[in-house]
């Protein structure tokens, strides 16, 4: 008698661990199943802007100006396009009395976001008689949060020895541009040494990428005529510490 009670109340004890472990494994698996919804990531909305033209009745002018159309704020938007048209303008009018018309241009957005918007305008003007055309070019670089142009000035932290620096690099690619195309001649060094000293006004045509800018230099400020517009392009990485990173 004392046998089968032992036996049965062994059975009743292994039944109740058995259920026990069950509910504690279910509760567990439950618990490593619950997940924490995902946050719908927030993207910004792309900024787009399209190209006008600039046009003078009656005048000989084909060149185009950047406008944002969507993307950023009403009062953001409406700022930078009455920016860029006045700069348009401006264009025009320091070059009209020696260049009055035969203008034609291309113009390129080079980086367009919620922080900056910068382009080159690219200008050619063949004037009535002359030899060849002239080229020269406008650069817009703008800031959306600080509602303003932005010159080198306002890129570089004022006491740093950014200008010095600046002017190494752009000599040394400059000169490996020429290297590259197999047209580098040491008569060209003079053309460098003054077109890219270490002085603002030798670095004010620039545009602005995501990581780095681009210098631009018109014939004769780097080069020979024949040779065009010559282009440096220098990374953040390579101006670090010199770089105001707010503004970029």
């Amino acid at each position: 008698m004392l046998k089968r009670l032992f036996i049965f109340f062994t059975i009743i004890l292994i039944g109740a661990i058995i259920v026990w472990n069950f509910k504690a494994n279910n509760k567990s698996n439950t618990q490593t199943q619950i997940q924490i919804p995902t946050p719908t990531p927030v993207i910004a909305s792309p900024i787009e802007v399209k190209l006008i033209d600039f046009e003078i009745p009656n005048k000989k002018i084909n060149f185009s100006y950047p406008q944002v159309s969507s993307g950023l704020s009403e009062e953001q938007m409406i700022k930078f396009n009455d920016f860029a048209s006045q700069s348009a303008e401006i264009i025009y009018n320091t070059e009209k009395s020696e260049l009055p018309e035969n203008w034609t241009g291309d113009t390129t957005v080079e980086r367009a976001d919620t922080k900056i918007i910068s382009a080159i305008i690219s200008i050619t003007v063949m004037p009535e008689g002359a030899v060849h055309p002239v080229h020269f070019s406008s650069v817009i670089n703008y800031s959306i949060n600080q509602s303003k142009s932005l010159t080198i000035q306002d890129i570089f932290e004022e006491k740093s020895d950014y200008l010095n620096k600046l002017s190494d690099l752009v000599k040394e690619k400059l000169t490996q541009g020429y290297k590259d195309e197999g047209n580098w001649d040491e008569g060209f060094q003079s053309f460098l040494d003054d077109g890219a000293k270490a002085d603002a006004k030798s670095f004010q045509k620039f545009v602005m990428g995501k990581d780095y800018l681009t210098f631009i230099f018109d014939p004769y400020q780097a080069g020979p005529y024949a040779y065009g517009t010559r282009l440096a392009k220098v990374s953040f990485e390579e101006l670090r510490g010199l770089l105001k990173p707010d503004i970029l």
